[in-house]
């Protein structure tokens, strides 16, 4: 389960369209001109991000939710899973997958 306590609204907002570190040269492109350097909570981003409400959601996934739920330390271990098996059933399992 993922431990939310450590999240930050502010620093997600940051991590959407604004989150130049994670720019490519076709978004250089695409948004160096225009959105790129507002500052959160412009009315130039409100709108920007109103308009363009799922890029902006799939920066903010990748740049900031993806990234944090790699952490060990954001995680909630309900359950430590001891499964052991013999290899014969294994490739039974992965076999049955492929028919």
């Amino acid at each position: 389960m993922v431990d939310h306590e450590y999240e930050s609204l502010d620093e997600e907002k940051r991590s959407g369209i604004l989150c130049l570190e994670e720019y490519t040269d076709e978004d250089w492109q695409r948004y160096g001109d225009n959105i790129a350097l507002e500052k959160v909570d412009s009315p130039a981003w409100r709108e920007w991000i109103s308009q363009n409400w799922n890029e902006e959601l799939y920066r903010r996934l990748k740049n900031y939710c993806f990234k944090s739920y790699q952490d060990e330390n954001h995680i909630l271990w309900f359950n430590e899973c001891n499964f052991t098996f013999e290899r014969f059933e294994y490739d039974a399992v992965v076999k049955s997958c492929y028919e």
